[in-house]
């Protein structure tokens, strides 16, 4: 092989290390923000638990105030 073969050979072998450090890269990215979006959706499916009323304070059926209907 001449010098100029050569010479571009090295240059290819140097890009392809400089690539698989960036795949690298993003892959390690990519696992991070994968994480982090199933953290946010498991947060956003859990049920609004601090709304319901806890069974203790909760008023029996024969005590809850008339419903009065309006008209319009």
């Amino acid at each position: 092989m001449d010098d100029r073969a050569k010479a571009i050979i090295e240059e290819l072998r140097a890009e392809v290390e400089r690539l698989k450090k960036r795949i690298e890269s993003l892959e390690q990215e990519n696992r991070r923000l994968r994480e982090e979006l199933e953290k946010a959706q498991q947060q956003a499916a859990r049920q609004a638990a601090p709304f319901r009323r806890e069974e203790r304070k909760k008023i029996p059926p024969d005590e809850h105030k008339p419903l009065v209907l309006r008209k319009n």
